[in-house]
C-alpha cells in the first residue's frame, strides 16, 4: 500500500490500518464466503433456556458470530437422526407458544430458538422428560447452530493471517481497497477511483471462485417434505 499510494504523510499512514479493516467489513457483507462458515455447539442445563457453549459453558455467543446461518439442529443420538428446531421471529411468539411456569413439563424436543444481542434462548425450556441418547441427557439439548464467523481483525504491526489474507484476490482487494481510500484522504481522486475499481474485480472473481467452489450446495433438488432428505422414497 505504501509504494501505491507514493506520497503518504503522517496522517493517512496512521489510517492505513483502519481502511484495511475496512475493506475487510466490506468483504464480509459482500459475499457469503465458504470460509467463513462455522457451527456452533451447545448444551443446555436442566430448567435453563440459556444456551451455552459445549467447551467452555459460556453463555455468550462466539465471539466471531456475525449472523445464523440456516436452521439449528439438535443430536438425541441412540440411532436417532439429527432433528431441525426453527428460529422465533420476536420474544412475543416464544410467550404465546411457551408456558413459562417453572412447574410446567414439557415432555418434549427443542423446537425454537430465539436470539438476542449476546446469548440465544432455547424453547420449550429443557427438564427431566426431554428425549434422551448419546448426546442428549435427561435435561439437556445438545444444540448445534450454523452460523458465518468473522475473521480474525488485522493489526498493525502483527503477523496475523486470515481468511481475507489467504487468498490472493482477496488479499488483493484488501491493498487496493485500502489503497483507494488512502488515495480518497489525498484527495488524488483519479487515482483512488483507479485503485477501487481494481479492488472491485479482484472481489467479482474472488466471489466467482468461492461459488464454484461449493457449486454442489447450489443446485435445486427436489424434496419430499420440509427438511427431508433428497433421497427420501416418494410415498405410495
Amino acid at each position: 500500500m505504501r509504494q501505491n499510494i507514493i506520497d503518504l504523510p503522517a496522517a493517512t499512514e496512521a489510517r492505513l490500518i483502519s481502511w484495511v479493516n475496512e475493506a475487510q467489513l466490506e468483504l464480509e457483507s459482500y459475499h457469503r464466503w465458504l470460509g467463513l462458515e462455522a457451527t456452533w455447539q451447545t448444551i443446555t442445563v436442566a430448567g435453563s433456556n440459556t444456551l451455552v457453549d459445549y467447551t467452555t459453558s459460556s453463555s455468550v455467543k462466539p465471539s466471531d458470530w456475525l449472523h445464523a446461518h440456516g436452521d439449528p439442529y439438535w443430536r438425541p443420538g441412540a440411532g436417532g437422526d439429527d432433528q431441525f428446531c426453527e428460529w422465533s421471529p420476536s420474544i412475543q411468539d416464544v410467550r404465546k407458544d411457551y408456558k413459562q411456569s417453572a412447574a410446567t413439563t414439557n415432555r418434549g424436543k427443542p423446537r425454537t430458538l430465539w436470539e438476542q444481542s449476546s446469548r440465544i434462548y432455547v424453547y420449550p425450556t429443557p427438564d427431566a422428560e426431554n428425549p434422551v441418547g448419546t448426546y442428549s441427557i435427561a435435561g439437556e439439548y445438545n444444540i448445534l447452530i450454523p452460523y458465518r464467523a468473522r475473521a480474525d481483525v488485522l493489526v498493525a504491526g502483527s503477523s496475523i493471517t486470515n481468511f481475507f489474507t489467504a487468498d490472493p484476490d482477496l488479499a488483493l482487494y484488501l491493498e487496493d481497497y485500502a489503497t483507494g481510500q488512502a488515495m480518497l484522504f489525498n484527495r488524488d481522486f483519479d487515482n483512488a477511483n483507479v485503485y477501487l475499481l481494481k479492488a472491485r474485480g479482484h472481489a467479482l472473481r474472488a466471489k466467482r471462485m468461492d461459488k464454484q467452489r461449493r457449486f454442489q450446495s447450489y443446485r435445486h433438488t427436489p424434496r419430499r417434505d420440509v427438511y427431508a432428505s433428497r433421497r427420501q422414497s416418494r410415498a405410495v
